[in-house]
């Protein structure tokens, strides 16, 4: 299940940024408890793919001027 919430990870309607953050944080938290390990660069990805469309800009300069495996998550 924690799996399944994990890999459809969104941002919810009219919800900030840092909520989603707490909520990502939570539930990567909660699967490497259960065994499971994800590189800071899956969940960098999976948090950037997460955030809204209006975000595209600056998803893509985030992307390109960093090296997702060395970038810290905060």
């Amino acid at each position: 299940m924690l799996v399944h919430q994990y890999e459809l990870f969104k941002i919810r309607l009219n919800e900030f940024i840092t909520g989603m953050f707490t909520r990502m944080t939570t539930m990567t938290n909660s699967l490497y408890d259960l065994g499971r390990t994800n590189m800071n660069s899956n969940i960098m990805s999976k948090t950037l793919r997460s955030l809204p469309k209006t975000c595209d800009a600056k998803v893509m300069a985030i992307q390109k001027a960093n090296d997702l495996t060395k970038l810290p998550l905060e």
